[in-house]
């Protein structure tokens, strides 16, 4: 931990009094770093999955910080004016520290509206930002590739305990799967071919929110910043009648396009099985891995996975 403190103090020029951990995250862990009279939220994020996303997201951040975007935790620039600082692999970023927590008891309509307000965003960013900004493609490939391979550990010969739960567990659901990949199939050619409008997307809003009060809020965790469908954002708030009603007050013209809907639910369904399968056959520890799987048991059930009413309406 030392030398990562001392990193972060020659690389942001401040002097650091010391560190505490704060919650940690899927894509990263996170530390809040006090100094004499400030204090800092930072995030370290070693996995390769995420690094480059992040990388592209952080510069469109700041820009968004600048053009007049305030319900967020603004990144720190270095004293090399960077958004981040990349050590032994790893990628460190400092934000400003908002001292409030994250849940979900926020206001629905406030939180509609600060949606949209992101989104009327995109135009301004993209005039400001000077790097390229991640765009969705439409790609089926990588879906593809996620089902491939969790074929294979569905018949991989394993005399790990746990590996053999996860070859069953995904045996027993590979066949509901397939039916998402050849919609997802169809959904993205049919997109590819289209002129569906993007906007700037955060990607997983709804459970990022620092509530300072039900309608006084902040928005954290803008790795997966994307120029996208609009329901990228929206897909997962639509039964939520007071978003929608926030949402359409500062974006009245906006009419829901529905395979950009079904793609934004299944896109978000095969990049959660490459997270989770990524998590249980990485080199981490054994609780580590065990409670992952647990995780990834809960999240294929339909009885208790929280996708599936979504994915049901994509069928």
């Amino acid at each position: 931990m030392i030398p990562l403190l001392q990193r972060i103090s020659d690389s942001y020029d401040i002097c650091i009094q010391n560190s505490t951990d704060a919650p940690r995250q899927f894509v990263a862990e996170t530390y809040i770093i006090h100094t004499e009279n400030q204090r800092f939220f930072c995030k370290v994020i070693s996995k390769p999955l995420f690094l480059h996303q992040v990388e592209k997201s952080l510069p469109v951040t700041m820009v968004l910080s600048h053009v007049g975007f305030n319900e967020m935790a603004k990144p720190i620039l270095t004293k090399n004016n960077m958004p981040f600082v990349i050590n032994d692999g790893s990628l460190i970023a400092l934000f400003e520290y908002v001292d409030a927590p994250q849940s979900y008891e926020y206001d629905a309509f406030t939180f509609g509206k600060l949606i949209a307000k992101l989104h009327n965003k995109t135009e301004e960013v993209i005039e400001h930002v000077k790097e390229e900004i991640s765009t969705e493609d439409f790609q089926f490939e990588f879906a593809k590739q996620v089902f491939d391979h969790l074929k294979k550990i569905a018949i991989k010969e394993t005399n790990n305990q746990l590996e053999k739960r996860l070859a069953l567990l995904i045996s027993n659901s590979i066949e509901k799967i397939k039916s998402y990949l050849d919609t997802f199939q169809r959904v993205t050619s049919a997109l590819s071919s289209s002129s569906t409008p993007f906007v700037l997307t955060h990607g997983d809003a709804p459970g990022n929110i620092l509530v300072k009060s039900p309608t006084d809020l902040c928005i954290v965790d803008w790795d997966g910043l994307q120029l996208a469908p609009a329901e990228r954002d929206l897909v997962f708030m639509a039964d939520h009648l007071e978003f929608l009603r926030g949402y359409h007050e500062l974006r009245p013209q906006y009419v829901e396009h529905e395979n950009a809907r079904k793609h934004a639910i299944l896109s978000r369904f095969f990049h959660d099985l490459q997270e989770y399968v990524e998590e249980i056959q990485k080199d981490h520890s054994h609780d580590h891995r065990e409670k992952n799987l647990i995780a990834f048991e809960k999240y294929l059930s339909e009885e208790t996975g929280w996708i599936h009413p979504f994915l049901r309406t994509t069928i």
